[in-house]
Formats: C-alpha cells, structure tokens, sequence
C-alpha cells in the first residue's frame, strides 16, 4: 500500500489519527522530564483526561516523578492498591464516580480515574494515572489504543533512561580519565625535573642531595600506587 494511503488510512478514524499523533509526539529525541510530560499530555488527550501523573518503581516503591497536580492533592500509591496491581498486573483499570469514592475518598469532584501500567518487556516501570471530574466512555477499542500507547510509552521511557544513563557514565569517564591523566602527569613530571637536576650536578661534578633520590622513590611509588589502583 503506497505511503499516502496508509496515512489516509490511519487519519480517516479520529482516534486513530489521534493516537498516531500522541506517538510521533512520545518518539521524539527528548529529556526523561520532558517524557514523562508528553506522556502524560498526549494520553490525557486520548481519554480527555483533565490531570494526570507518572509513579515510576525504584526499589519497589512506586514513586511520582510527574504530575500536573499539587503533591497534596493527588493521589498516592499504598501497597496492594491498585496501583500496584496495575503496574505488577500490566492491567488497565478504569474507576467510575461510586468506586472513586470508595477507594479514594480524598478525589472529590473526580468522575472518571484510569490507570495504565508502563512497562519495557518483562520489566515493569511504573503506572501513568489520568483524572477527569468528567465521565470517562470506554470500549474496547478505546483501551487497546490506551494498551498501544502505553507500550510505546514504556519503551521511550526506557530508552530516554539508557541514552541519559550512558552520557551520564561517558562524562564520568571523561573526568576520571583527565583526572587520572593529572595523577600520572605529576609525579613523571616532577622525576624528570629531578633526574635532571642529577645529570646536570654529575656532569658538573657537583655534589648530589640525598634527599633528591628520596623525592624520586616517593614519586615513583605514587605513580605506582595510581597505575595499580
């Protein structure tokens, strides 16, 4: 099928159109902060979401790295919520107004609340979570496009956090290697000032300091001490 159909294809249906939109917007080469608020922007925009946040898991607690509310007012994972069992799960978990008040009594005004796991292959990453004080509609088409952005989003994550890792680690390096080459430079540079100075008072048949070989041996076993390190 030629280019221009597929793109006709994929626009004649709203949703669609919209959710292909909502990906090239999250494929984009951006920060993880940024990520995370596209994310958040773009499914928003497919539900009709009015807030929304990202909890992502370290050390097995889902923490907010993101969210378009104040800390206080938006909600907060607890152990064995659903939460958790959406992230653990990879399960969809949409709540209306009565099931809001039930489990988050704290939501006033809020009508609708979706919950959607992020993950990268079997590795779980935490969970995008979407309010509106307006009525959610889903069917089932509409949570599978909510499942194959999810999944694209999980993957940005995951990638945007191993590009930044890695400029992370190669600026470490670049460091630790001007700092090593500063540590190696040092003591050679002061042996040959000595070495120097030795030659020099032996051809001039002058006497030699002991103390000169002395600050050579402790220089030799500084650079000793680096290379071995």
């Amino acid at each position: 099928m030629p280019t221009s159909s597929l793109k006709m294809l994929i626009f004649s249906n709203d949703k669609m159109g919209s959710l292909y939109k909502s990906i090239l917007s999250v494929v984009e080469p951006i920060s993880l902060a940024k990520t995370y608020r596209v994310i958040i922007e773009e499914s928003s925009r497919l539900v009709e979401a009015e807030y929304g946040a990202i909890f992502m898991m370290k050390d097995g607690i889902l923490k907010e790295t993101y969210s378009t509310l104040s800390r206080e007012s938006d909600i907060q994972p607890r152990k064995n919520d659903y939460c958790y069992k959406s992230c653990r799960n990879r399960q969809i978990y949409i709540f209306g107004k009565k099931e809001i008040k039930r489990l988050y009594p704290f939501m006033q005004n809020t009508k609708s609340l979706v919950l959607i796991p992020l993950f990268y292959g079997s590795q779980s990453l935490g969970i995008s979570v979407l309010r509106s004080s307006r009525i959610f509609h889903f069917d089932r088409k509409k949570v599978g496009i909510l499942k194959l952005f999810a999944s694209v989003a999980g993957l940005k994550i995951r990638n945007t956090y191993l590009r930044e890792e890695t400029k992370r680690q190669l600026k470490y390096r670049k460091e630790f290697t001007a700092l090593a080459s500063h540590e190696l430079k040092t003591p050679l540079t002061i042996i040959s000032l000595y070495t120097q100075l030795i030659e020099k008072k032996i051809i001039e048949n002058k006497p030699i300091k002991d103390d000169w070989f002395i600050t050579i041996q402790t220089q030799v076993d500084k650079w000793t001490l680096v290379t071995n390190s």
